[in-house]
């Protein structure tokens, strides 16, 4: 019997779970001494916030793709909730139990209550009954057929959103974020200046020269960010209308706001802390771009399509760019210890992050995903754009070739001081390369249904017009010139009024 492919995909997710929850793998035979009580032989201790959310995230997809499984095989609903709910707490406390046997793991009788809420989650997120299969799935294929545009510039401020709050470390009290305001950095370019002055000091701080680096990307990231969200707010004010002068100002209110709101977000989020600079760099991309595009004349198909795979091309080769200047930073050479590096090449995926702390695990594989998924669309774009089919086996090329550049430049890390070559970032590259492909691809499909849709539509209209003698106006490919409409004469005036009479 042919499987299908949420089978496939429940086996590969539940294999996820397993390997993240139990990496290193550094067992022992006894586990080691400690002082927190057990209950069914797992710690009881108290799990904090990060830890809660880390474990919601990850078995709430469990649960609604075991659910999705078993309603494939026609089980009862109660059954197949039931199920799936035994399975999860089977298995979440069968990782528990062994990660007592860990020298770095800390098993916790809490992350199985939170990895049960998370399955519970997932199983009612399926129910056909839900609001979310009723109500919301519905309404979201509904934008996208009819919004394309809309939903776009809608996500995209999402992932701005998602990108400044990383690593969602939050907090609500109120001694917190009264020290957020008190450490924050009103002054523009403070951060740079004083860290230009550290190495000016001392020339050979690593820590202080990849710092520096990383936040120069990061001012230029924020210009990238607010410069797209501008071009895709301006493109969707042109589907509905609107006149230049508006479509302006509504996007530079529109980026304005988002820019504050996200400035201002760090308040409340622990490891990230507010910087002034960041409105400034945020409105430098977003206003420019909104005066440009604002002022350009809507172009024939040919044309507008002609420059579009012109600027997912120069996307594209800046994308590339910036992915590699993030892998070589801090662009200095030191081949006297290469051997040592070679020799410490972090060969077990993930193992890094099961070591370092939750917050700055996420905000790095956040940061990873924007710059892979990104260039997975718009590849998948360029090739969608040029005429050319995209099948599944090119989609598996393009990541395959995207994950062998990735390598090359861990390679070259090896050259580089205070960085480690791993193959996480190959495998990180590669699946979120093939994610990026199949959302450029659903993309662009959708907004080419869009505008086929919309173009059958004013074709019925056409006819029906014609049929009924009604003067059909031609298309409008650009908005009137106003001085270019002829002013009525004095002889019109008499020629409309004879042609009247006649007519009575």
């Amino acid at each position: 019997m042919k499987r299908h492919w949420t089978e496939f995909l429940t086996a590969g997710y539940l294999i996820i779970v397993a390997y993240t929850s139990l990496v290193p793998f550094d067992f022992a035979g006894s586990p080691p001494p400690g002082n927190a009580p057990t209950f069914l032989g797992v710690h009881v201790t108290i799990a904090g916030l990060p830890d809660i959310l880390a474990n919601l995230a990850l078995y709430l997809p469990l649960g609604f793709l075991v659910r999705a499984t078993l309603a494939r095989k026609n089980v009862a609903p109660v059954s197949a909730a039931i199920t799936t709910v035994f399975l999860a707490t089977t298995i979440s406390y069968s990782i528990e139990l062994i990660q007592t046997f860990s020298h770095s793991r800390i098993s916790s009788i809490a992350d199985i209550a939170c990895n049960l809420i998370g399955t519970a989650i997932g199983v009612i997120l399926y129910t056909p009954e839900s609001i979310v299969t009723r109500k919301l799935l519905p309404a979201i294929e509904s934008e996208i057929a009819n919004r394309t545009t809309a939903l776009a510039a809608t996500a995209w401020a999402f992932v701005i959103f998602a990108t400044a709050l990383a690593p969602f470390d939050f907090t609500f009290d109120i001694s917190l974020i009264g020290h957020s305001i008190r450490s924050a950095q009103f002054i523009p370019f403070d951060n740079l200046n004083h860290l230009t002055t550290i190495l000016k000091s001392d020339p050979g701080n690593i820590t202080a020269a990849i710092t520096l680096w990383n936040l120069r990307f990061d001012y230029l990231l924020d210009i990238i960010l607010f410069a797209t969200f501008a071009a895709l707010f301006t493109h969707h004010a042109r589907t509905i209308n609107r006149q230049r002068s508006v479509n302006l100002a509504a996007t530079i209110v529109a980026s304005t706001a988002l820019a504050i709101a996200v400035t201002i977000a760090p308040l409340v989020v622990m490891s990230v802390d507010l910087d002034a600079t960041r409105l400034i760099t945020r409105l430098s991309g977003a206003i420019p771009v909104a005066i440009f595009a604002a002022s350009r004349k809507q172009q024939p198909p040919t044309r507008a399509l002609d420059k579009q795979r012109r600027f997912v091309t120069c996307a594209i080769a800046a994308s590339i760019a910036y992915i590699t200047a993030r892998q070589l930073v801090p662009f200095q050479t030191d081949l006297t210890h290469l051997p040592d590096r070679i020799a410490n090449i972090e060969w077990l995926p993930f193992h890094s992050y099961s070591l370092a702390k939750l917050p700055a695990a996420i905000a790095d594989i956040a940061q990873k995903s924007f710059q892979f998924i990104t260039l997975g669309a718009l590849i998948a774009a360029h090739r969608l754009l040029a005429g050319h089919r995209l099948p599944n086996h090119h989609v598996i090329t393009f990541s395959l070739i995207v994950a062998a550049f990735v390598a090359i430049l861990e390679l070259a890390q090896c050259a580089l001081p205070g960085r480690v070559p791993a193959t996480t970032d190959v495998l990180i590259a590669a699946i979120l390369t093939h994610v990026g492909l199949h959302a450029g691809k659903l993309l662009h499909n959708t907004y080419r249904q869009q505008r086929i849709t919309r173009a059958a539509e004013q074709t019925e209209v056409r006819q029906a017009q014609s049929a009924l003698n009604i003067p059909i106006p031609p298309p409008v490919t650009h908005e009137p010139d106003l001085h270019a409409i002829p002013r009525p004469t004095p002889q019109n005036q008499q020629q409309d009024a004879k042609t009247s009479d006649v007519d009575h």
